[in-house]
């Protein structure tokens, strides 16, 4: 039997995932290579739309920064091309101390 969990029912947007990996870079916590967001052991964390055509957020550099923005229209989406580790470290970010679903809450929450 499954025990009770809490399961958000908002999505991590694209626009709020991009916004913590920009913090992550600036802090030097994360790197980019050929498109991807690595941490410093070099796991993904997220793939940008410069490595897969279908991630909703891009790279812009601005005064010799990098950056991550939404792709326009796309604020608003679902977070997605992330890594179960890049998943975790945003819960974190964010200060929760919740663990992601396991498959048999996921199935239980749809």
């Amino acid at each position: 039997m499954l025990e009770e969990f809490l399961c958000s029912i908002t999505p991590v947007t694209a626009e709020d995932f991009a916004h913590f990996l920009t913090m992550q870079l600036r802090r030097k916590f994360f790197r980019l290579v050929r498109g991807n967001v690595v941490d410093q052991t070099g796991e993904l964390i997220a793939k940008t739309n410069d490595s897969i055509i279908t991630s909703p957020i891009q790279i812009e550099i601005e005064n010799g920064e990098a950056k991550f923005l939404p792709l326009r229209g796309k604020e608003l989406h679902p977070a997605v091309h992330l890594s179960h580790l890049g998943a975790q470290l945003y819960t974190k970010f964010l200060g929760l101390h919740f663990s992601l679903p396991t498959e048999e809450q996921w199935m239980r929450a749809a």
